[in-house]
């Protein structure tokens, strides 16, 4: 379900953490830990373990950049409607374009650029903050303070 909604409507559910195409959602904690802003991922969930009500949100992702990494596309932008919430996709096209995953945020406001470092993603916020996702352990997040000085870690 996870990847048909990305590929065939470039939607996702309106879960916060790191979508998978096995139909898992790892929620994710942030943490402060030696200065640094990190993810703690939460066991991750079987979609058919959530409330069946759950499923029926979405989210429509609209693409404000894009970048191609080694042979992995990676798609960033911002969710319709909610001015807070961002997320970035990773793609391996091919014969039958694959999702590798989406993390999907409510507090990092859209993303607007994507650059990386090594095989790590380095996708801006539209308020300046840098979120570092590994491509290939997407729960790995660092992120940095914002134009306002906040970050996940600051967030109540």
């Amino acid at each position: 379900m996870i990847e048909e909604l990305w590929i065939d409507h470039q939607e996702f559910l309106d879960i916060p953490g790191i979508h998978l195409p096995d139909d898992t959602v790892t929620p994710l904690r942030f943490e402060e830990k030696e200065g640094r802003c990190i993810t703690v991922p939460i066991a991750a969930t079987r979609l058919r373990d959530f409330d069946p009500d759950q499923l029926l949100e979405t989210e429509d992702g609209v693409i404000l950049c894009s970048m191609t990494l080694d042979d992995v596309l990676v798609q960033a932008g911002e969710c319709i409607g909610h001015g807070s919430r961002g997320f970035i996709a990773a793609i391996k096209p091919s014969n039958k374009t694959r999702l590798l995953w989406i993390a999907f945020f409510e507090w990092s406001n859209p993303f607007v650029e994507l650059t990386h470092r090594a095989r790590t993603v380095l996708a801006q916020s539209s308020l300046g903050a840098t979120w570092s996702i590994e491509l290939d352990a997407p729960t790995n997040i660092s992120v940095t303070v914002d134009s306002y000085g906040r970050s996940p870690c600051s967030v109540d």
